[in-house]
């Protein structure tokens, strides 16, 4: 994946923030439109050659991802740790630039899925519970939870930046909780 991400980063694209929108095309919205993703960039000049390389880089990804057994949990965690180690080896500014943008962009998902109203529960015991009644997937739910947590520090100004120490377990909460998502059975609702 890293030579993908290198390539659209020489032509201005950021390879990271691709991924993740890759990703949640595939994995959440199901009715992904490559066209769409490459559209923002048709200003640039080199655009056929970012183009061509988003599409290889797309095909790897959504590859990738469709290939990932949820049901394995050895294998799963072992292509999440993957692709978590490729992410963050990128500098540390842009992978939390991203990683802020990817956060509040699955949160809004969930909440929009499933419908979610939480405004009128006071603890987070409360809202675990609603989003169990909601979702019925404890492992989306637990991840789902973190995800909420870091979304409403980084939106309250609680904190600005993911601590560093936390950037590897935020990208692996992110990739699984859109894994599981990607095969939640509308069926569980």
């Amino acid at each position: 994946m890293k030579q993908y991400i290198e390539t659209l980063n020489k032509y201005g694209v950021d390879g990271v923030q691709e991924f993740f929108l890759i990703m949640f095309e595939c994995c959440i919205n199901k009715n992904s439109n490559i066209d769409e993703l490459i559209e923002v960039y048709s200003y640039l000049d080199e655009y056929e050659k970012i183009k061509q390389s988003y599409n290889e880089f797309y095909e790897y990804v959504s590859t990738y991802l469709k290939n990932i057994d949820v049901q394995n949990e050895f294998i799963l965690q072992n292509k999440v740790l993957k692709l978590t180690n490729e992410i963050v080896s990128y500098d540390y500014e842009t992978v939390d630039y991203v990683l802020k943008n990817s956060i509040s962009k699955i949160v809004d998902m969930v909440f929009d899925r499933f419908e979610l109203n939480i405004a009128s529960f006071q603890t987070n015991e409360e809202i675990k519970a609603y989003l169990l009644s909601k979702i019925k997937d404890e492992k989306i739910v637990n991840l789902f939870v973190v995800l909420l947590l870091a979304y409403t520090s980084l939106s309250e100004g609680m904190v600005e930046h993911i601590p560093k120490d936390e950037v590897e377990n935020v990208v692996r909460v992110l990739i699984l909780t859109s894994l599981y998502l990607c095969n939640y059975k509308e069926s569980n609702k």
